[in-house]
This record gives C-alpha cells, sequence and structure tokens, in this order.
C-alpha cells in the first residue's frame, strides 16, 4: 500500500498550486485582464472543492476555511458544526476562518438564504474525507487495518484498546487532503452529517458563537477598523438619486483646508472624492465640496408610489410573480360565508449593511491588499485589479464580517 502520508496529505501551498490557483489558473485570468468583465462567482460548489477547505493543524486542532461570508445569518456556525459532526469533535477543537483570496481557491459568492442549503453537502463530504485518511494515517502508525479502527472524541480506538489522537497524527506541519489523492480512494467516505440525524454530536447543538462576546464589548475588528502606518483617509460623494449625473464640481475650498490631500473630480465616471489624512476631518472637507447633478426627469415620490400600486395591479391581474394559482376564484366567492379584505403594505427597502461600509486599500509595486466585508472577496479582487490595472494574481483581499 502506498504510504497514506505520501499520498494523500499535502499542504496548503502545494495544494493550491496543484489545483491551478496559484498559478495557471491565475496567468489566465491576468492575461484576459483587459477584456473579461468581472462578474460575482455564481458556480455552485462541487464535492471536491471542499478539500482544501479544511485543514489538521499539529497538535489536532482543525482549521476550517468557510466558504461563505459572514454578515450575521450564522452559517459559518453551522457549517461548522458540520465539519465537528465528521471529525467527532466539539467547540473548543475547531477554529472558523473567513479566507483570504489567497488561502482558498474562489467559492461562490455569498447569499445568506442559501449558504446552508447549498454548502452542507460539500462541507460534510471535505471533512467526511479528512477523517478517512486520518484513519490511514492511524493505520500506518499503528499496523491494524482500517476496517478495525473506530472513531473516538479527536481520534481513533485501536482494537487493543489503545488510542490515537487527531495530534499524534498531524505531529508537525499542517495538512489538507490533496485532490489527485482523494480520487483514488476505492470509496465515498461516510458522512455521519446524513447519518446521524436526531442523534448528533454537533449539529443543532447550542453552541456558542465565537465572535458574540467580541462583538457586543466592541472587540471585534471590522475593515472599518483596520489601520495601517501613515495611511490616509478618504471619502466620496453619493449621487442623491439613482441616475442622477454629474455636472460640475468646484472643490476649492476643500483643497484650502490643511489635512486635505487631494480632491478628485472626474465627470466622465461620474466621481467626486476627498483624500485626508485625518479621518475626523474629512467629513468638513466633503461638506465644502460645491456639488451639482443633473437628476432624472420626472423623479418623485408620486410617480415611485404610482408604479408600486397594488390595487392597480390588481385590477390588471399584472402581479410579476405568483406563488401558486389553481381554483375558481368566482366559486369560491360565491360558496363563502364570510369575507375578508385587507391591505398591507411595507417601506422600500434595500438589502444593505447595518455597518458603515468603507475598505482598506494598499498599493504596492508588486501587491495590492485590500481589506473589506463583503459577499463576494473574489469579485472584489478581480474589479480591483481592473480598476488599476493589475493582474488578479497580485490583488489578495483581506476578509472581514460585515456588520450585519
Amino acid at each position: 500500500m502506498t504510504s497514506p502520508s505520501n499520498a494523500y496529505v499535502i499542504n496548503r501551498r502545494d495544494f493550491l498550486m496543484k489545483c491551478g490557483w496559484l498559478s495557471a489558473g491565475v496567468t489566465v485570468l491576468s492575461s484576459c485582464n483587459s477584456i473579461m468583465i468581472a462578474l460575482p462567482s455564481t458556480t455552485d460548489p462541487e464535492l471536491e472543492d471542499s478539500l482544501s477547505w479544511i485543514q489538521v493543524l499539529p497538535g489536532g486542532k482543525v482549521r476550517f476555511y468557510c466558504p461563505r461570508m459572514e454578515m450575521g445569518q450564522a452559517t459559518s456556525l453551522g457549517l461548522t458544526q458540520v465539519v465537528a459532526e465528521e471529525l467527532n469533535i466539539g467547540p473548543q477543537d475547531i477554529e472558523c476562518v473567513l479566507p483570504d483570496t489567497n488561502q482558498t481557491p474562489p467559492f461562490k459568492m455569498t447569499v445568506g438564504s442559501e449558504g446552508i442549503f447549498e454548502f452542507f453537502k460539500p462541507v460534510s463530504y471535505g471533512a467526511a474525507r479528512m477523517r478517512e485518511v486520518l484513519r490511514l494515517l492511524a493505520a500506518e502508525k499503528s499496523g491494524f487495518p482500517t476496517n478495525q479502527i473506530t472513531e473516538d472524541r479527536r481520534g481513533f480506538i485501536l482494537p487493543d484498546g489503545g488510542k490515537l489522537d487527531y495530534g499524534a497524527l498531524v505531529p508537525s506541519e499542517p495538512m489538507i487532503v490533496s485532490a489527485d489523492a482523494s480520487e483514488k480512494t476505492d470509496e465515498v467516505p461516510r458522512q455521519y452529517a446524513f447519518r446521524h440525524i436526531g442523534e448528533y454530536n454537533a449539529i443543532g447543538h447550542r453552541w456558542k458563537p465565537p465572535e458574540m462576546e467580541a462583538i457586543v464589548t466592541g472587540q471585534t475588528v471590522f475593515s472599518r477598523d483596520t489601520t495601517l502606518e501613515n495611511m490616509l483617509y478618504g471619502q466620496v460623494v453619493r449621487p442623491p438619486a439613482f441616475g442622477a449625473i454629474l455636472k460640475s464640481a468646484d472643490g476649492r475650498a476643500a483643497k484650502a483646508m490643511s489635512h486635505t490631500v487631494s480632491v478628485i473630480i472626474n465627470t466622465d465616471d461620474n466621481f467626486v472624492g476627498v483624500v485626508s489624512s485625518d479621518p475626523f476631518l474629512l467629513s468638513t472637507a466633503i461638506d465644502a465640496l460645491d456639488v451639482q447633478w443633473e437628476l432624472p426627469e420626472n423623479l418623485n415620490q408620486e410617480q415611485i408610489d404610482a408604479q408600486l400600486n397594488v390595487k392597480t395591479l390588481r385590477v390588471r391581474d399584472d402581479f410579476e410573480h405568483t406563488l401558486k394559482n389553481s381554483g375558481d376564484i368566482s366559486k369560491g366567492r360565491r360558496a363563502a360565508k364570510h369575507r375578508a379584505t385587507a391591505h398591507y403594505g411595507t417601506s422600500f427597502a434595500l438589502h444593505a449593511a447595518m455597518e458603515p461600509r468603507a475598505g482598506l486599500a494598499w498599493v504596492k509595486e508588486d501587491r495590492v491588499e485590500i481589506w473589506c466585508g463583503c459577499q463576494d472577496p473574489f469579485f472584489v479582487q478581480k474589479r480591483v485589479a481592473q480598476a488599476i490595472g493589475r493582474n488578479v494574481g497580485d490583488v489578495v483581499v483581506h476578509t472581514h464580517r460585515m456588520g450585519g
């Protein structure tokens, strides 16, 4: 038998190079940088994608590179429990990390309502693969066949009653499962996340979210809290309405302020912004700008209300979406003993974060680093590369939790 330590175990950098993300994958994207449109990642996850998400550290602790960005829906905690279920570990044995773009291959953009639905199975698969590779390592170390080695908390029980925990199997270097070696395994691993229904060891248990205390005590570092030495601060002027066009801007008063480093005005790009050395005085420079906008014609609340008038839509039977339509409404009305009519209205709302959105950029000669909270760090990576004319592989996005 080929040694599992050679056939199944690989370090993270080698894994990413083998899957093409640190070599060919980046080259292809970079060479097309000027002609490709940067779009969010919408490809559903494959089972083998999950091999790059789970790592066992020396000492036996598990690190989970969660492929879902966290914005308050707690998907990361739910998927962490899936990993724990497969590896038979507790909350103290696993670390959940929101990965930077240089830590995993690209994954699908985060949409809160589909996080568990789309990623439960691949995460379960990746963790189960890791468990079985660890079992192979236990067999190699103990000399017992794998079918006689049973699971134990954080490790395995041997036929002679001895125990091998994950720390003994991963003594010196972090490991993940090789994608090539995974294809050579004889069978699909048992996925306990689908077999332990009603008797879960981790899934559905009341685990304390690891960041909860830090969030409520103000210790969590959001992208807005990130700092670098000698950094500058910028703010842009937002259009007053969707579709508004920048006609002119006078930045002389803002430029005259001692803390102002630069005022950027670009009517072609509809852009006005200020760069300042003092974050607390930045808003005064913004207020000093004289910006003129051309608003779309006939933009008023009455027209918006008219377009959203449910009564008109009911008369025309012109609803865009119908959830269910069956039976005969006329017969139903005639047979009804009582009728009830009600109208419920809600204000127009945007899907927006409660956190004041901000990002930090450090542009160097050979590398660009971005710190931000976002739903798709790989989309941000591509957009930044296009905006400043860099190769995608030269841009690293450091992810942060979004503020709800």
